[in-house]
């Protein structure tokens, strides 16, 4: 009896209904299948808009902070040629090592001079290093005066009677 009843339709099931009925089913299955497509589609296209627009936003900032650093930068190295104007200002204005050397030998001669002369008194010693340390600061003056007039002379010009 089991064999009988696997060969028997069941319901109203025929090879036609069954057709219809798997047509229908592929129809659903397209349907749905379609429609998930074109939700994919849609959601690709709004992350490429999106992905767009950030890349845009992103590239205005970028170009924004170069001109800042542009900016800074610019700030920086004027402020740094005025720091270099000063130095080779104040370098021009200094004494060549060669005259303070000669300088240095002349005033450690004077002294090698005056504390060899351990024959005098120590008061008379006293006065003769306190006058020559007085002669070797006024000497050095009149020295750095006179190097600062002749490298920046004062030009002037005469003066003409009106005729």
């Amino acid at each position: 009896m089991p064999e009988k009843q696997d060969r028997e339709p069941i319901g109203s099931w025929n090879v036609e209904t069954l057709r219809h009925y798997l047509e229908k089913q592929q129809e659903a299955d397209r349907r749905f299948y379609d429609q998930r497509l074109s939700d994919i589609q849609k959601q690709f296209q709004e992350s490429i808009t999106t992905t767009k627009q950030q890349m845009t936003d992103a590239l205005a900032a970028s170009d924004k902070a170069v001109e800042k650093a542009d900016a800074a930068q610019k700030a920086v190295n004027t402020t740094q040629n005025e720091f270099r104007g000063t130095l080779t200002d104040q370098a021009q204005t200094f004494m060549p090592k060669e005259s303070a050397d000669q300088r240095l030998q002349v005033l450690e001669r004077w002294k090698a001079e005056i504390s060899g002369s351990s024959k005098q008194s120590d008061s008379s010693r006293n006065s003769t290093t306190t006058l020559a340390i007085l002669v070797l600061t006024f000497v050095m003056a009149l020295g750095a005066i006179g190097l600062n007039v002749f490298r920046n002379p004062i030009v002037q010009a005469p003066i003409v009677a009106p005729k």
